[in-house]
């Protein structure tokens, strides 16, 4: 995890297969389906299939074959072919392609694929299979031949067409048969042609005249060049800078003839921006302003124009990242859509609507006295997923939106759109057509006169989906009543939970509670005095019991209301929420509370949340109990008056569940939907007195099994609950105590104390409990010393041996682990700092708990790690990399994801090696294994000469006053180097000036970032704590004040939850990822940076108060029962009156070096 770019890239690899795998095809292109994602399967023996496929450069690879000769078809690129290799004994290979959403094949004649197979092959044949998802045809290919050169293979699919349905295929595949023990086959393009470009084999289409394209960043990225963004290929691209106001140009050499642009976004799209357009007499002008862009393609129509050039101009990002175009399409004058209207307002005219311009309109007559229609006519036949309208206000009128297709000759029914009342700019989303025309039909008789803006045309790949459902009710129901995320505006959350319990709870900012892993969420709503209300209507705030305990609360305040949503969770693994409902006004209200479950999760998609299927529902009237899923979902202690269960349906009549909990709508007490699209929800009604209150208790169980009846007093329940819970959990911490005026300081670490024992599975800390449900030692190891810090040292002491017993013989540590199962959890890539880390684990128990026992049962373990980690490092003593900046540093390795594509060579893993070999050094002496103990002092000074080294050559290589993180890029990273400080202790062997270049670089970007306003800050990740921790190791005592103040009040989100996800942006409402909140790696970093600040342990002793604030004297510093190495210490530290700083210690055992205190502090021992 953990380094910010790598973040990005992770959350995003979702969202770009989607992004590259649904691209309509059309019959004016030639679609290159070898660009989308393929997978390889072995059917029937898949030991034997060596590799699955890869791009591969063929030309540039000495291992692979030589490169079939081109002569019979030179437009074909060897360097973007893919090779798939096959053992002997395989029984068959297929090269599978399943787009996220169907594909339409209507418009294809055929299918060529470019092949070519080694001189020496034996015979290789293609065919093709095609499924529509209920049936499939099988296309018999031929040979390819002559071997060692490309060949041409063809499929007809016009009669494949006729078998099954072509607008619906959801799988084709290349099935590759083969005589011979081993098989090798390369494969190029493999594209599906039309009547109108069925050209000959190998002819290259025709290019536009670009002279050159810039934009304003990521020319330094050789990964994502401006010109990657026009190449032909969904599989580069063009991404920006994380910065709002980045822009693309693409210059022409001649001007050319345009009516739009189709933008292919990566996962990071533009929410805001326009398309600037050079004209020939070198004026620039906007041709288009998107203010309300979605990602996916989008579609802009201008009007016909001329250009020398075309500029997408970014005013706001779409998500924290940069803006990242996979393609840029130009949209000539064949490719122009028509707009007509029946009725036009004098002075009007349709063309408005295509113009680009959202300033200019459509306006239909006043009154007509028949139906208006507008069309749009389409330059060929088109598919369509869905538009995005701008309707020039908020009030948007019902229409049937409807299509044409010349082969039906009649007009067919799309959507039966309602009136909406929130969105000027509206998405709609429907069942892919396609169609010759679109048109939308209004009634005869209109209030007031319809008007279109702007109008986008959404692809079949942006077609109906159940989220997309959800985001067309989000946009007429008032703000607030569906998740912020179908809006694409971030939500924050906290985890409610049992130490140790596999499943937790999610309550959301707004009241919405999710029960259990990823599963459905219950949103609240108010009906009060006829009208409907959400959380946004009050002023909301959140809050925990006591100001730290992990039982969440959620106010809504407003309106003459106030209502408390309460969520605790207890055993059996159930989370009891309360809903609270109190009248503060003077006079008697109506006031219906609605509780709406949907198949929705409170983590956004984003955050790789969203969709959670509910196919099944039924009420059970004799216990009030909601099933979902055939589990039991919700028990609430009364009856509601009226319950409803509702399939939303994906046709043009879907309502809400809270629009049928007021209107009385249900589909019955048991119903079950294939598509797992169904609602359900409880609605109670009460007329309250002035003052008066009411509560409903809905208990949530958190995994099948875990019931409780419900009691007949909810209320009374809940709050001898309350009781229980806060005693469990004030246990659980300990009697430890930090009185310091900023007491938010100490409700910090009691809170993430608290996070990190819900977050932890069994035996295992884990960093999250939705996107981080396993356990990484590398989080695990500074988990577990922050718990054993503050008491919790059995924890860390049963997560030592947990991980202990995962250690292979050979001494190899997992990086990841499985938590259910104890395996290893990613083996497609190899971090190497979990080897120090481990013995960085085992030391911090030792000396926490003084246990010798523990440190034999570990040396076994610990001996095969170091000697696994001596041979990793002997890989670079060879004489290939002597004198080089790699001699006798580890291997390149995903590090701490930080280098995952590709892998460096990581100055972390080092730093935790060096530590692990201290610590193991010490184990070894303290068990009395001398010899041990002296081979790895040799290894730990032989390894920190090769570690100066080899920064010291990639300093002078590339010029560098900071110290470098890896040794290919020489990168500057500081919250990596930190670990050299922090954790290894290598601030004396490092070089000075080094240090002192490299905090100083970070601290002036620190104070630069903090002194931006709120909102515009740049996104960050809050590992920087760790940061806090070597500042005071190297004294800039001043600056560790600075960073925790700065981090305690940007990036503890929400304030009173005291937790933080892993990513912090600048906007709150930013739609981008932010791991799991709590991220409860970060939030012990936290925790040992507030320690540090009041005590921490250095060579031999105690550093006591280094961080203490000068503000806090007068008022005076009490710590008490703190666990160390050498037993608990307390101590008070204050300024008398005549200003002398006293600290007065009480401890069980010194250190052997003593204590540290301030300059300028007398310490006094008791």
């Amino acid at each position: 995890m953990k380094r910010l770019p790598i973040l990005i890239l992770l959350s995003a690899l979702l969202t770009i297969f989607i992004a590259t795998s649904c691209a309509p095809v059309k019959d004016s292109e030639t679609a290159d389906l070898f660009a989308q994602q393929w997978y390889a399967f072995e059917d029937f023996n898949e030991s034997q299939c060596l590799q699955k496929w890869k791009r591969v450069n063929i030309s540039g690879s000495s291992e692979l074959i030589q490169a079939p000769a081109q002569s019979e078809n030179p437009a074909i690129e060897t360097n973007q072919a893919v090779m798939l290799k096959w053992g002997k004994d395989s029984d068959g290979v297929e090269l599978k392609y399943f787009p996220v959403s169907p594909i339409n094949i209507l418009v294809w004649q055929k299918i060529r694929i470019f092949a070519a197979v080694p001189a020496d092959a034996g015979s290789v044949t293609l065919n093709m299979w095609i499924h529509d998802g209920n049936k499939g045809v099988y296309l018999t290919g031929s040979e390819i031949t002559p071997a060692g050169s490309w060949a041409c293979i063809e499929f007809d699919v016009e009669d494949a067409k006729t078998q099954i349905d072509a607008a619906a295929v959801r799988e084709v595949a290349l099935v590759i048969s083969y005589v011979g023990d081993n098989g090798t086959i390369i494969l190029d393009k493999i594209e599906a042609l039309s009547e109108k470009k069925i050209t000959a084999a190998g002819a290259s289409a025709p290019s536009l005249p670009i002279t050159s394209i810039t934009a304003s960043s990521g020319q330094k990225n050789s990964g994502t060049l401006p010109i990657m963004a026009l190449d032909g290929r969904m599989d580069t691209r063009w991404s920006s800078e994380f910065t709002d106001n980045e822009w693309l140009q693409i210059d022409f050499n001649s001007p050319i003839d345009l009516v739009g642009l189709k933008l292919h976004w990566e996962a990071a799209y533009g929410r805001d921006y326009e398309i600037q357009l050079l004209q020939p007499d070198d004026k620039w002008i906007t041709a288009s302003r998107i203010k309300f862009g979605d990602g996916g393609v989008d579609e802009i129509y201008f009007g016909p124009h001329k250009a020398k050039a075309i500029k997408m101009l970014g005013h706001k990002r779409g998500t924290g990242w940069g803006y990242s175009l996979w393609e840029v399409g130009i949209l000539g004058p064949e490719d122009e859509i028509f707009a007509s209207a029946s009725s036009t307002a004098k002075g009007m005219s349709s063309e408005a609507i295509l113009d680009g311009k959202t300033e200019t309109y459509w306006q239909s007559a006043s009154n007509p006295g028949k139906e208006t229609v507008v069309e749009f006519t389409f330059p060929r036949k088109f598919g369509v997923g869905g538009l995005q309208i701008d309707w020039t206000k908020a009030q948007t009128p019902a229409c049937k939106i409807e299509a044409f297709s010349e082969e039906a000759n009649k007009w067919q029914m799309v959507m039966n759109k309602k009136a909406s009342f929130n969105n000027q700019v509206e998405d709609l989303f429907f069942a892919p057509v396609y169609a010759d025309k679109l048109r939308f039909v209004f009634a005869a008789k209109l209030t007031e006169p319809v008007r279109i803006a702007d109008i986008q045309v959404k692809g079949t790949s942006e077609g109906w989906t159940p989220v997309r459902h959800f985001e067309m009710l989000a946009q007429r129901l008032p703000d607030g009543l569906l998740p912020n995320w179908l809006s694409r505006l971030q939500a924050f959350w906290t985890v409610t939970g049992l130490p140790g319990s596999f499943n937790e709870s999610l309550l959301e900012e707004y009241g919405k509670i999710e029960s259990g892993l990823r599963n459905f969420s219950v949103t609240p709503a108010l009906m009060v005095d006829g009208k409907l209300l959400s959380a946004k209507n009050f002023q909301t705030s959140q809050s925990l019991a006591e100001e730290w305990i992990p039982i969440p609360n959620v106010k809504w305040l407003g309106n003459g209301l106030e209502m408390n949503i309460t969520a605790n969770t207890i055993a059996p693994d159930t989370t009891v929420v309360l809903y609270k409902l109190s009248n503060t006004s003077k006079q008697t209200r109506d006031i219906s509370l609605l509780l709406a479950a949907r198949p929705l999760q409170v983590n956004p998609p984003w955050q790789h949340g969203g969709y959670s299927q509910i196919k099944q529902a039924q009420w059970q009237d004799k216990t009030n109990t909601l099933i979902l899923n055939d589990q039991e979902a919700m028990r609430l202690c009364s009856a509601p008056v009226f319950v409803s269960t509702y399939n939303q349906r994906p046709t043009t009549d879907s309502v809400d569940v809270i629009e049928c909990l007021l209107g009385n709508r249900t589909d019955g007490n048991s119903i079950s939907s294939p598509d797992g699209i169904i609602s359900a929800g409880v609605r109670y009604d009460y007329k309250l007195k002035a003052g008066e209150t009411k509560s409903i208790l809905a208990i949530y169980p958190n995994e099948e099994g875990a019931n409780i009846t419900a009691p007949k007093d909810g209320e009374k329940f809940f709050s001898e609950e309350m009781v229980k819970s806060i005693k469990l959990w004030k246990e659980t911490i300990g009697n430890w105590n930090i009185d310091i005026p900023d007491k938010k300081l100490a409700n910090l670490i009691r809170s993430n104390l608290a996070y990190l024992l819900i977050n932890a599975d069994g035996p295992a800390t884990q960093p999250g409990s939705r996107n981080y449900n396993s356990s990484w030692i590398r989080d695990g190891a500074i988990s577990a010393t922050a718990m054993m810090r503050f008491g919790l040292v059995d924890n860390g002491a049963t997560y030592l041996k947990w991980f202990t017993g995962l250690i292979k013989d050979d001494g190899f540590v997992p990086f990841l682990v499985n938590t259910k199962t104890g395996q290893m959890a990613n083996d497609n890539w190899q971090e190497y700092d979990s080897f120090g880390e481990y013995v960085f684990l085992v030391r911090q128990v030792v000396e926490l708990t003084d246990d010798d026992e523990i440190a034999k049962l570990c040396w076994p373990k610990i001996k095969a790690v170091m000697k696994y980690m001596e041979n990793l490092r002997s890989q670079r003593l060879t004489e290939k990399y002597k004198g080089t900046e790699y001699e006798g540093i580890l291997p390149e390795s995903v590090s701490h994801e930080g280098y995952i594509d590709p892998p460096r060579h990581s100055y972390w893993d080092d730093f935790f090696a060096l530590k692990g070999l201290q610590d193991a050094q010490a184990i070894a002496l303290r068990l009395g294994h001398k010899e041990d103990a002296e081979w790895l002092a040799k290894f730990e000074t032989d390894m920190r000469k090769s570690v100066l080294e080899s920064i010291e050559r990639v300093r002078t290589r590339d010029s560098l006053a900071t110290i470098p993180a890896c040794a290919e890029l020489g990168d500057f990273d500081p919250t990596s180097t930190s670990i050299g400080i922090m954790v290894a202790d290598e601030r004396d062997t490092l070089p000075a000036d080094a240090l002192k270049a490299t905090y100083d670089k970070y601290m002036e970007e620190s104070k630069f970032r903090a002194a931006q306003p709120v909102g515009t800050r740049s996104l960050y990740t809050p590992y920087e704590v760790r940061n806090i921790s070597a500042m005071l190791r190297l004294g800039r005592i001043a600056d560790a004040q600075m960073l925790l103040d700065f981090f305690v009040e940007d990036g503890v989100r929400p304030v009173n939850w005291n937790h933080m996800g892993e990513v912090v942006h600048g906007d709150l409402r930013t739609p981008s990822y932010i791991g799991d909140m709590p991220h409860t790696w970060v939030g012990a970093g936290l925790i040992n940076a507030i320690r540090d600040m009041l005590v921490y342990e250095e060579r031999g002793r105690l550093v006591l108060a280094a961080g203490v604030y000068d503000r806090w004297l007068d008022k005076g510093v009490s710590v008490s029962n703190l666990q160390t190495w050498w037993g608990p210490i307390s101590y008070t530290l204050e300024r008398n009156k005549n200003g002398q700083v006293i600290l007065k210690l009480r401890c069980s055992q010194q250190p052997p070096n003593g204590f540290v205190v301030p300059d300028g502090v007398k310490l006094i021992l008791q």
